[in-house]
């Protein structure tokens, strides 16, 4: 009995023991596996041992820091333009904006999310430039490149034109680099006056406050009357009936009217103290140094760019490329319009979808009002 007893004893020993060391394997191959894999079954990933797979994976990678965007597109605090924004922001569907990112960063490798969510404000920068002034040309190569990729999804963009405008705002894109400096100019002074400049703004929209406005428009800012600047020199089809987009004009225009009265009385305020940065984001606020630049266009236009040179942050220089261009902004596409636009001192229309005359930038646009014509191409 009792050598039976210990015989029982010593095979549940052996049992428990041998069951010990299956589990144990079976353990350290689960652990092993959920580290990256066994080596050699040809179906799980292959792991080094440190949880990291060998083989591609399928799952996104670490995102890349997001920039620092401000609220509101970054307009400068004035009611009328912070109005503008919130609506721009409104009238875009977050699907229709999260397709976009995935079409534009698959169709070009060479993005990163960064480089699309700069060019991205940047464009939307530009539509509401739209608002007011109905007729853009377009001066960013990356911010026409997400626009063409906007109206691939063309039930989308309508609907976001609609309700950000209340009409489509047409891309008409030009069939060489078209240079508009005068147009340039024009385009740098607004932008100004609507939004604190980004560290990345200079490079998107290759400087400011490089060529001067043509001495004909200043007069005109001057000595006109605000209707006729409305009908001329800004968004008057779509004022006439939206209050939001003529109240944002009437603001242009008086601050357009206090700096080329102050350039017709022949005073220049220096650099010192016109520089202000705004603490939003690391935005520029550029609007003061703006009644220098009209002063200089009126008194040294051949000057302008080396006059302006001590009143704009390095950030706001863009670094050019040897491209031969000598950092010339050139015209990609147009927003066409149809309204009558004052015309620049080297004899060309400003108005339609075409160039303006004279050396200087180039670009695409877009327009938007009552009747606008032109079409959109890729």
């Amino acid at each position: 009995m009792r050598d039976a007893l210990i015989t029982a004893l010593t095979v549940l020993l052996v049992l428990m023991a041998g069951f010990s060391i299956s589990t144990w394997h079976r353990l350290r191959r689960l652990s092993r596996s959920s580290a990256g894999g066994e080596k050699g079954d040809g179906l799980r990933p292959r792991g080094d041992g440190g949880g990291r797979a060998d083989s591609v994976s399928t799952a996104p990678g670490p995102a890349a820091e997001r920039p620092a965007l401000p609220p509101r597109l970054g307009v400068r605090p004035v009611e009328p333009f912070e109005k503008l924004a919130d609506r721009l922001e409104a009238a875009l569907d977050p699907e229709y904006r999260e397709r976009l990112q995935r079409r534009v960063l698959a169709k070009r490798p060479g993005w990163t999310e960064e480089r699309f969510e700069t060019a991205f404000f940047e464009l939307k920068r530009y539509f509401l430039m739209n608002l007011v002034l109905g007729r853009v040309p377009m001066f960013s190569d990356e911010a026409d490149e997400v626009w063409h990729e906007m109206l691939m999804f063309t039930r989308d963009y309508q609907s976001f034109c609609d309700r950000l405008a209340g009409t489509f705002i047409h891309h008409a894109p030009h069939d060489a680099r078209t240079p508009m400096p005068e147009e340039k100019a024009w385009f740098d002074w607004v932008y100004t006056q609507l939004f604190l400049l980004m560290p990345w703004s200079g490079r998107m929209w290759n400087g400011f406050f490089r060529f001067p406005l043509g001495q004909e428009r200043v007069r005109r800012l001057h000595e006109a009357s605000d209707e006729a600047l409305l009908e001329t020199m800004f968004n008057g089809p779509l004022a006439a009936r939206d209050s939001d987009v003529r109240q944002a004009i009437d603001v242009l225009i008086r601050q357009a009217r206090e700096h080329a009265a102050a350039a017709a009385s022949g005073g220049v305020s220096g650099p010192d103290g016109e520089r202000e940065k705004a603490g939003i984001a690391g935005g520029f606020d550029l609007s003061h140094v703006a009644a220098a630049f009209v002063a200089y266009s009126l008194l040294d236009p051949d000057g302008v760019g080396a006059r302006m040179e001590p009143y704009v942050p390095d950030e706001m220089k863009p670094k050019y490329a040897s491209d031969g261009d000598g950092g010339v902004p050139f015209v990609v596409a147009d927003s066409p319009s149809d309204r009558t636009d004052v015309s620049s001192d080297a004899g060309g229309g400003a108005g339609g979808d075409g160039g303006a005359g004279g050396d200087g930038g180039s670009a695409c646009g877009s327009g938007c009002g009552s009747g606008c014509g032109g079409g959109c191409g890729s």
